[in-house]
Protein backbone atom coordinates (compact mmCIF):
# COMPACT_ATOMS: atom_id res chain seq x y z
CA UNK A 1 0.00 0.00 0.00
CA UNK A 2 1.34 3.40 -0.93
CA UNK A 3 1.13 5.94 1.86
CA UNK A 4 0.73 9.70 1.54
CA UNK A 5 4.51 10.24 1.38
CA UNK A 6 7.16 9.24 -1.11
CA UNK A 7 9.72 9.06 1.66
CA UNK A 8 12.91 10.84 2.47
CA UNK A 9 14.71 12.92 -0.15
CA UNK A 10 18.41 13.71 0.28
CA UNK A 11 20.24 16.36 -1.73
CA UNK A 12 23.75 17.82 -1.58
CA UNK A 13 24.09 21.50 -0.62
CA UNK A 14 27.91 21.46 -0.72
CA UNK A 15 29.95 18.55 -2.09
CA UNK A 16 32.82 17.33 0.11
CA UNK A 17 35.90 19.47 -0.55
CA UNK A 18 38.79 21.12 1.27
CA UNK A 19 37.99 24.82 1.53
CA UNK A 20 39.94 27.83 2.80
CA UNK A 21 37.80 30.71 1.54
CA UNK A 22 34.17 31.80 1.72
CA UNK A 23 31.92 29.81 -0.63
CA UNK A 24 28.32 29.38 -1.74
CA UNK A 25 26.79 25.93 -2.05
CA UNK A 26 24.45 24.78 -4.81
CA UNK A 27 20.82 25.84 -5.16
CA UNK A 28 18.07 23.34 -4.29
CA UNK A 29 14.34 23.61 -5.05
CA UNK A 30 12.47 22.59 -1.88
CA UNK A 31 8.95 23.50 -3.04
CA UNK A 32 7.82 19.83 -2.80
CA UNK A 33 8.96 19.50 0.82
CA UNK A 34 6.43 18.96 3.59
CA UNK A 35 7.25 19.11 7.27
CA UNK A 36 10.74 19.92 8.51
CA UNK A 37 13.86 20.16 6.37
CA UNK A 38 16.99 18.87 8.10
CA UNK A 39 20.29 20.51 7.13
CA UNK A 40 23.45 18.57 8.00
CA UNK A 41 26.96 20.06 7.95
CA UNK A 42 29.89 17.67 8.18
CA UNK A 43 33.25 19.28 8.98
CA UNK A 44 36.67 17.68 9.17
CA UNK A 45 39.41 18.93 11.49
CA UNK A 46 40.19 22.61 10.88
CA UNK A 47 43.69 24.05 10.68
CA UNK A 48 45.30 27.48 10.53
CA UNK A 49 43.15 29.20 13.14
CA UNK A 50 40.06 31.19 12.23
CA UNK A 51 36.67 29.59 11.62
CA UNK A 52 33.91 28.90 9.11
CA UNK A 53 30.34 30.04 9.88
CA UNK A 54 27.51 28.29 8.03
CA UNK A 55 24.11 29.81 7.32
CA UNK A 56 21.09 29.02 5.15
CA UNK A 57 19.65 31.44 2.59
CA UNK A 58 16.46 31.25 0.54
CA UNK A 59 14.88 32.93 -2.49
CA UNK A 60 11.77 32.82 -4.64
CA UNK A 61 11.98 32.17 -8.38
CA UNK A 62 13.69 35.24 -9.83
CA UNK A 63 13.99 36.78 -6.37
CA UNK A 64 16.94 37.97 -4.33
CA UNK A 65 18.69 35.74 -1.79
CA UNK A 66 18.06 36.50 1.89
CA UNK A 67 19.22 34.91 5.13
CA UNK A 68 16.69 32.50 6.63
CA UNK A 69 15.41 33.65 10.01
CA UNK A 70 17.29 31.51 12.52
CA UNK A 71 19.40 30.20 9.63
CA UNK A 72 22.77 30.21 11.39
CA UNK A 73 23.71 26.51 11.45
CA UNK A 74 27.08 26.43 13.20
CA UNK A 75 30.57 27.88 13.38
CA UNK A 76 33.40 25.39 12.89
CA UNK A 77 36.91 25.91 14.25
CA UNK A 78 39.28 23.00 14.86
CA UNK A 79 37.39 19.88 16.00
CA UNK A 80 35.71 17.61 13.44
CA UNK A 81 31.95 17.67 13.88
CA UNK A 82 28.54 16.98 12.41
CA UNK A 83 25.86 19.59 13.04
CA UNK A 84 22.18 19.10 12.16
CA UNK A 85 19.50 21.79 12.25
CA UNK A 86 15.82 21.63 11.26
CA UNK A 87 13.85 24.30 9.42
CA UNK A 88 10.08 24.49 8.79
CA UNK A 89 9.58 23.95 5.05
CA UNK A 90 6.50 26.19 5.08
CA UNK A 91 8.63 29.12 6.30
CA UNK A 92 11.12 28.75 3.45
CA UNK A 93 10.92 30.15 -0.05
CA UNK A 94 11.25 27.88 -3.10
CA UNK A 95 15.06 27.71 -3.26
CA UNK A 96 17.71 27.29 -0.56
CA UNK A 97 21.51 27.34 -0.48
CA UNK A 98 24.23 27.25 2.16
CA UNK A 99 26.90 29.90 2.67
CA UNK A 100 30.20 29.14 4.40
CA UNK A 101 31.97 32.32 5.54
CA UNK A 102 35.64 31.71 6.34
CA UNK A 103 37.59 33.98 8.70
CA UNK A 104 41.34 33.94 9.28
CA UNK A 105 43.48 31.27 7.64
CA UNK A 106 41.01 28.48 8.34
CA UNK A 107 41.16 25.33 6.17
CA UNK A 108 38.99 22.22 6.53
CA UNK A 109 37.03 19.70 4.50
CA UNK A 110 33.29 20.38 4.51
CA UNK A 111 30.16 18.81 3.11
CA UNK A 112 26.49 19.70 3.59
CA UNK A 113 23.24 18.00 2.62
CA UNK A 114 19.53 18.23 3.33
CA UNK A 115 16.81 15.68 4.02
CA UNK A 116 13.07 16.21 3.66
CA UNK A 117 9.83 14.37 2.96
CA UNK A 118 7.78 14.92 -0.18
CA UNK A 119 4.08 14.31 -0.59
CA UNK A 120 3.00 11.39 -2.80
CA UNK A 121 1.58 12.50 -6.13
CA UNK A 122 -1.05 10.12 -7.55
Amino acid sequence: MIGPYDGMTRQVLAAPASRNSTYTGGTIDVSAAIGPIAVHVIAGPGTGGGACAFKLQHASLGGSWADVSGGAICTHQATARIRSTRFDSQALKQFIRIIGTVSGKHTATYAAFIEYTTQHRA
